[in-house]
């Protein structure tokens, strides 16, 4: 993200969220599909998705020139 003008710099996409983000999210990733309330009628069907789209909640870690965080399906990503 530009600190100065909130523009997202980058995005990183997990493996998960390529194969399943169409399932939840529109094609500009802004919104959810329409039928969103169905795919998603509890917070069990919530962590679901998370689980699906290998969502990454971690703060992620600069090191040197690496950025490194962790999706939650415990795979540490290191990108340069």
């Amino acid at each position: 993200m530009d600190l100065r003008t909130g523009g997202i710099e980058w995005t990183f996409r997990t493996d998960g969220y390529k194969m399943y983000a169409r399932k939840y999210f529109q094609e500009d990733d802004r919104l959810f599909v329409a039928n969103i309330g169905a795919l998603i009628p509890n917070g069990s069907a919530m962590l679901k998705m998370y689980a699906q789209l290998r969502a990454v909640f971690s703060q992620p870690v600069l090191l040197g020139r690496k950025i490194l965080f962790a999706s939650n399906d415990g795979t540490l990503y290191c990108l340069e």
